[in-house]
Formats: structure tokens, C-alpha cells, sequence
């Protein structure tokens, strides 16, 4: 990433002249070292409930704001600013999370008892459900259709790869029993010859 500065040179009564030239080494090791604070700062800044308008902050009181910054700090990174009982609150990630979990059940249209999409819809991943002639059509179909395909067509290549490793052991342990056979064969011939020596 380049980073520009800009210079005004004027001479008497010419209309100046914008230069934007890099910054040098010192400079950018400067901005870098002031942007690494900025983005910190801002990751350690409470966040905002969306559901809260932005006049609500505008206008809240001095000692209203004041309690939030300092419960804000308290918590530390991860302060969410909500509103509760018609007041501004600070509360926890996880708190914030919890409160929203319960307080937001999933429309009953689309969900049936058990979890399940309702009658006669077809589920579509992460999505909502969708009914049979949408779902016929949708990229999640035909992505499912396209998987279940593969998946079959490398369970075929597998099973084929395993029954070859079978036969290849068992012709490895027939020749492995017929060179026994012949070793013992060669031995007791060799065993016969030496008594009667």
C-alpha cells in the first residue's frame, strides 16, 4: 500500500501547483504506527445495537453518557450499547447475544414443530425453505444434486480400489504359500540327499 502526501507550491501570483509525492520512510512508519492505534481503538470500541436509533445517543444527557463510557470500559472489548427499559445500557457480547437469542424465535410460517420447514417446502441449506418448484430450480439443488453425484461416483472408484487390494493380497498370500511349498519341496530333497551321504 502507497500512501500520498500533498504539497502546495506557489510562485507570486501563479495559481499553486498540488503535488502528491510518497511519504518518506520515517513519515509512513509514522502513519502506520497512527493507523495500528486507530484500528485497535476502534476493535475496543463498544458497538451500537442496530436497533437503536442514532438520536437516541444525541440525546442522551452528560451523566447518561458519562455511565456509559464507563460501564463500556468496565466490560472491556466486546461492549455492546443497547437499550433497556427505554434507557441506554451496556451489556456483554455474550449477554447481548443471549437476550437476542430468546427474544427472536424464527417466523412460525416457515418453521414447523420439530424444526422442520413447514408442509410441502423443501429445505435449502443455511436458507429459508422454499416450495418444491422454486427448490426444483434453486443453486442449492442443484449444487446438493451435483455433490450427492460425486460423492456416489468416488464411492464407486473407492469400493472398486478396495476390492483390487483384496485380490492383490490374497494373490500375494498364494504366492507367498507356493514358495513355501517349494522351499520346504527343495528342503527336505536337500535333507534326503544328506543322509544318504
Amino acid at each position: 500500500m502507497q500512501v500520498l502526501q500533498v504539497y502546495r507550491f506557489t510562485w507570486g501570483e501563479t495559481p499553486p501547483i498540488i503535488a502528491l509525492l510518497p511519504l518518506s520512510r520515517d513519515k509512513m512508519r509514522e502513519y502506520q504506527r497512527d493507523r495500528r492505534a486507530r484500528l485497535k481503538a476502534e476493535a475496543d470500541a463498544p458497538v451500537i445495537d442496530a436497533a437503536i436509533p442514532c438520536d437516541a445517543i444525541l440525546k442522551a444527557g452528560d451523566g447518561e453518557l458519562a455511565s456509559i463510557r464507563a460501564k463500556a470500559a468496565a466490560i472491556g472489548p466486546g461492549a455492546v450499547i443497547t437499550k433497556t427499559h427505554e434507557r441506554l445500557d451496556v451489556l456483554s457480547q455474550e449477554a447481548f447475544e443471549a437476550r437476542h437469542k430468546t427474544s427472536t424465535p424464527p417466523p412460525r410460517s416457515m418453521v414447523a414443530i420439530g424444526g422442520r420447514p413447514g408442509r410441502g417446502l423443501v429445505p435449502q441449506g443455511y436458507g429459508y425453505p422454499a416450495p418444491p418448484d422454486i427448490a426444483a430450480a434453486s443453486a442449492f439443488t442443484k449444487w446438493r444434486a451435483n455433490t450427492e453425484t460425486m460423492l456416489a461416483t468416488l464411492a464407486t472408484k473407492v469400493y472398486a480400489h478396495e476390492r483390487e487390494i483384496a485380490a492383490l493380497k490374497a494373490a500375494q498370500a498364494d504366492r507367498r504359500a507356493d514358495a513355501l511349498a517349494v522351499v520346504q519341496a527343495f528342503a527336505g530333497i536337500f535333507l534326503a540327499f544328506a543322509i544318504r551321504r
